[in-house]
């Protein structure tokens, strides 16, 4: 069961960290097209985070467990220092871009943006120094660096599902894309199922168990069996947000040509 699990999750990973970089590639492309900031602190912020940084974690959270916690070799924590810090400045773009598309002139959104980035390097930094990758249990450091791992896709969940009440309201008078409008619920989904699979992980240790112990086990393959399935609903939603096929924009034209031909 658990070696199921993993093998699931270890594809998922995959699957989800390429996209991620395939994804933030075409967007830092149509920055420097469009010399706009936030497509790059998106397309950043992607291949930080879910491309190089959560794909990195994984394999090397895995590999230890697989060779023995105590007993791996030094490489693989060589790759989880070099994944979190990928991951964290991967956060600290996807918070710039949350600021610069949803908040760009409120005070309140640049000072959040800023102190929830102190807070996960001050968290992070602290729990390195005092051997966070070697503990089997996490630290008070590592919970204040979760704090904001594990809530930053709130905020664009929040901002992206205001956006998308407001831009229904704006397709009711024919004064926006019906297409563009289900992006921003699209992205609401997306960044709700990326909290889901950020929390998931950490159920073993809410449970009180060691990382990745052979105790846990059976309680690590579930959550690693349905981390993957929100894994695999956060690539789709994220394809049709930003890749959507002929099919699902067919969907939102259909309306519009109807009434075109009456």
């Amino acid at each position: 069961m658990v070696t199921l699990a993993g093998s699931l999750y270890l594809l998922s990973t995959a699957v989800f960290s390429v996209l991620a970089i395939v994804i933030g590639v075409r967007l830092i492309t149509l920055s420097r097209r469009t010399q706009r900031v936030p497509e790059r602190s998106l397309g950043l912020g992607f291949i930080g985070t879910a491309g190089l940084g959560y794909g990195l974690l994984m394999f090397a959270m895995i590999g230890k467990r697989a060779a023995g916690w105590d007993d791996a070799p030094s490489y693989y924590s060589w790759l989880l220092m070099l994944g979190w810090v990928f991951h964290n400045l991967g956060v600290l773009f996807m918070l710039d871009f949350v600021h610069r598309v949803f908040r760009p002139d409120e005070g309140w959104a640049r000072t959040l943006k800023y102190t929830m980035g102190l807070v996960l390097w001050v968290g992070w930094l602290a729990d390195m120094s005092t051997g966070g990758l070697a503990a089997t249990r996490p630290s008070h450091f590592y919970w204040v660096a979760f704090a904001v791992i594990g809530t930053y896709p709130l905020w664009t969940a929040v901002e992206a599902y205001r956006y998308w009440g407001l831009m229904r309201k704006r397709v009711a008078l024919g004064l926006a894309d019906p297409l563009v409008a289900n992006r921003f619920l699209l992205w609401t989904i997306a960044s709700m199922t990326t909290v889901a699979s950020i929390w998931l992980v950490e159920v073993p240790t809410f449970l009180g168990y060691e990382r990745m112990s052979s105790a846990a086990e059976q309680i690590t393959s579930i959550t690693m069996l349905c981390t993957a399935a929100f894994g695999i609903a956060t690539i789709c939603t994220y394809w049709l947000t930003f890749f959507p096929p002929a099919w699902y924009q067919a969907r939102f034209r259909a309306p519009a040509a109807s009434e075109t031909g009456s």
